[in-house]
């Protein structure tokens, strides 16, 4: 809705009352250019959030904070003093709208359980770090948007994500190392003086958990570890700490009170999964394949086929090596359906596949396949190292 700016009288004179023009008109008389000037109301908008990481932007981990109360105070182009007050929403915004043109300032009404943090102009207004930002100057129609008042908390926080590389430190985007959704987090341990303290937490869509509102004590953090996932390597933050070896889930720390205390995270692993098939070869290329045929037989038209229970007893391998955490692994597994076989949910480790080899059938020519693999190939045995989730690859007839 547009506002009034003033109104201008017209060729027959008259008087000017609120928005109305009081005219003396005489018979055969024509009053021209009598004006109602109208402007584009402006507003001035902002949003009130807890700088968990404090870095002076509005992040997507950072809190936005419901039920601050913002007051709008200030004169308008025609010296009308201004004095509004609105309440931010749940995602901790505020609008004052319907504005007319002039100086304003805001004050925000500092949320219990928070501590100040600066105040943020984006180039409109200054402030003097009391919970104000003044001088903002207002045009007609225009929108001042990006006022922002920060808050801050003491208190521990990080993430947990999947450790792609296995290395126990979160990568930058892009990596593969996305933060794993709705993994509860557990703070427990003793105030400085003496109060127990349990507490939890959920991750966030990025995988971020925050303990806030944290005073001076020792404690410790432990994760429920997430469905689908083997756990990783986990690593103090910015107050150190002592970490316990993967799949015990602690960090411990001492908390000075002050801080926000970053960069406790707890990573995990996709398990990985090695596979493959045990077949005839027919055509003694090493590679499991359709119309399978030697090269001398041209009225063959069999598949390679795979060595299953269906056609005999089924073949026998063992996997064997060493895991991440120096754990001696020993596997057996037998050929079911297609000759298919395969050992999951394994951690990133040096394996050695085995076949072992039935007396009614002839070795034939054994292969690893797929990119992700390093292997070494011998008779009836595969080498290879397995850092994540990889799926593949024995070939042997």
């Amino acid at each position: 809705m547009a506002t009034t700016t003033g109104e201008q009288l017209g060729s027959l004179g008259g008087t000017i009352s609120g928005d109305a023009f009081q005219v003396a008109y005489g018979a055969g008389q024509f009053g021209t250019d009598y004006n109602f000037g109208l402007l584009a109301p402006a507003q001035i908008a902002g949003v009130v959030f807890n700088d968990i990481n404090r870095s002076l932007s509005l992040d997507n981990d950072d809190e936005r904070l419901g039920l601050v109360q913002i007051v709008l105070t200030g004169t308008d182009d025609i010296s009308q003093t201004v004095w509004l007050t609105r309440g931010t929403d749940a995602n901790g915004q505020f609008s004052f709208t319907g504005l007319r043109p002039g100086l304003y300032a805001l004050n925000e009404q500092q949320p219990a359980g928070y501590s100040d943090g600066p105040e943020l102009t984006n180039g409109n207004g200054i402030t003097d770090g009391l919970d104000a930002i003044r001088g903002i100057v207002v045009a007609p129609g225009l929108a001042v948007f990006n006022l922002y008042f920060t808050e801050r908390q003491t208190g521990v926080g990080g993430y947990v994500y999947v450790d792609a590389n296995n290395n126990g430190v979160k990568d930058t985007a892009g990596a593969g190392e996305a933060g794993i959704f709705d993994v509860q987090v557990i703070l427990s341990g003793t105030t400085q003086g003496g109060q127990p303290v349990l507490r939890t937490s959920q991750t966030n869509a990025n995988g971020f958990y925050f303990f806030g509102d944290l005073i001076s004590g020792t404690y410790q953090l432990g994760e429920v570890q997430p469905g689908g996932y083997l756990d990783g390597k986990d690593a103090a933050g910015a107050l150190g700490g002592s970490v316990a070896p993967p799949g015990q889930d602690a960090i411990s720390f001492a908390y000075d009170g002050e801080s926000f205390a970053s960069g406790y995270t707890f990573g995990e692993i996709l398990p990985a999964r090695i596979g493959g098939y045990v077949f005839y070869d027919l055509d003694d290329d090493g590679i499991m394949d359709a119309n399978s045929c030697p090269l001398y037989d041209p009225y063959c038209d069999h598949d390679d086929q795979g060595i299953e229970t269906a056609i005999g007893s089924g073949v026998n391998l063992v996997l064997t090596g060493t895991n991440d955490l120096t754990q001696t692994v020993w596997l057996t597994e037998a050929t079911t359906t297609g000759g298919r076989f395969e050992f999951s949910g394994l951690r990133p480790g040096a394996y050695t596949l085995i076949e072992l080899q039935r007396d009614v059938d002839v070795d034939g020519l054994d292969s690893a396949r797929g990119a992700a693999i390093t292997a070494t190939v011998s008779n009836d045995r595969i080498f290879g190292n397995v850092p994540g989730l990889r799926v593949e690859t024995l070939r042997d007839g």
